[in-house]
């Protein structure tokens, strides 16, 4: 029996990679090749067995298609997964060289036995979710070997190509220059019309605000009763602390929710929410269900959309059917939104949350953090949307519509 085994091995292209630089991950992308190879399996140690430290040189992919041109790439960087891949540096400073721990007593190390001795990794535990990037320069096979630790792993290439296509079924082709039409002096007319009419509505709004902020201290007539409905608040059912097994995908959404994990890896974030939306639609068994609202909230944070990822990760939180996997993406997002965006009680209600999530992971064997350069995005983002909010709070319009503004005598 061999003492180690690589499964579930799954390759894909991806435009970037994170790579450790010492003090936090930074996204890498290189503007001399055409993205990254990112290859994913789990390697498994049989108890009481160990694996030999593998040279970096010597982890190579290779087009395995006779028909294919023949093309090795080496190994460009080598990670860990939990939830996305995260790289050790490529290039350790000193002996001592790199370590990441992934959970538990599980982690993986890079180091060199002198400084002029080949760069090695090693595996530490039973089980470690691997990941390691090659550098695409050209166009490979769809049937790709791996050599890694003196054997060879056969893998499928599951890159999906996005040919745009008409509606006839027909590539697209590139459409006739477009060219301005000179305006007629109808069209001059009222396009000046509707200048000066939004100059004086700009205008008016203005002197209108100057006097409410003068007279809403003694006339409670100029008050708004209704706002602009801000971000959702957390309630005693989004607290909960029994979770249930995410248990197995069987719904009609299946296909789409792999999909999705597929165009996540991928870093196509709205194509990911279209089809979880999807997937949601046609109908997942509610532990997925649950973890599908998780991710449509991950891609709404990348996308940079805090309303959105707001309303999903608490979608995920209601659910009849909650997952501890699902949950502590959601309940760790939401403690930073809630926390940027000044709204203490409800961040500290999601923070107990994640503590108590966190603990229940660790019997899983499982570890989750947010990334700093994540954390720090979604910050900016809070902030921004905050903003936003503050600006378009009342209306003079709002104000009209609603009979509230009176015309002072």
């Amino acid at each position: 029996m061999d003492p180690w085994s690589l499964e579930g091995l799954q390759v894909q292209s991806v435009p970037a990679i994170w790579i450790d630089n010492g003090s936090e991950f930074v996204r890498e992308s290189s503007s001399a090749s055409d993205g990254y190879l990112q290859l994913r399996g789990r390697l498994q140690v049989r108890a009481g067995a160990l694996l030999d430290p593998i040279a970096i040189a010597e982890i190579r992919l290779r087009t395995a298609d006779s028909a294919a041109k023949a093309k090795v790439l080496s190994a460009f960087a080598v990670g860990a997964s939990i939830v996305m891949c995260r790289y050790l540096p490529r290039d350790p400073q000193g002996w001592g060289g790199a370590r990441m721990v992934v959970g538990g007593e599980r982690s993986i190390a890079l180091s060199r036995a002198s400084v002029a001795a080949p760069l090695k990794l090693s595996v530490e535990g039973a089980s470690v979710n691997l990941c390691i990037a090659f550098a695409r320069s050209a166009k490979v096979g769809e049937v790709l070997l791996l050599e890694f630790g003196g054997r060879s792993f056969t893998v499928q290439l599951t890159d999906t190509p996005n040919t745009p296509v008409t509606a006839e079924g027909n590539i697209a082709t590139p459409s006739a220059p477009f060219t301005w039409p000179i305006p007629s002096r109808r069209t001059v007319w009222i396009a000046a019309a509707s200048l000066l009419a939004l100059g004086l509505g700009v205008f008016a709004s203005w002197r209108w605000r100057v006097r409410r902020q003068r007279l809403a201290a003694i006339d409670p007539r100029f008050l708004p009763r209704n706002g602009v409905s801000g971000p959702r608040r957390v309630s005693a059912e989004h607290c909960r602390t029994s979770f249930v097994p995410v248990g197995a995908n069987t719904g009609p959404g299946k296909a789409d929710f792999a999909a999705a994990l597929r165009e996540i890896q991928g870093e196509r974030f709205s194509e990911a929410d279209a089809l979880l939306a999807q997937a949601i639609s046609k109908g997942l068994p509610a532990t997925f269900e649950c973890g599908a609202w998780s991710l449509r909230g991950q891609a709404a944070i990348a996308l940079g959309d805090i309303d959105a990822a707001i309303d999903c990760f608490l979608k995920t939180l209601e659910g009849p059917a909650v997952t501890t996997q699902a949950a502590l993406p959601a309940v760790m997002h939401l403690a930073v939104i809630y926390r940027a965006l000044g709204m203490r009680s409800d961040a500290k209600r999601m923070e107990a949350l994640a503590k108590t999530l966190a603990e229940a992971l660790k019997g899983l064997d499982l570890e989750l953090v947010l990334a700093p350069e994540m954390v720090k995005r979604i910050r900016n983002d809070a902030r921004a949307y905050r903003q936003t909010l503050r600006l378009s709070a009342w209306s003079r319009l709002g104000m009209l519509l609603t009979g509230e503004f009176k015309r002072s005598p």
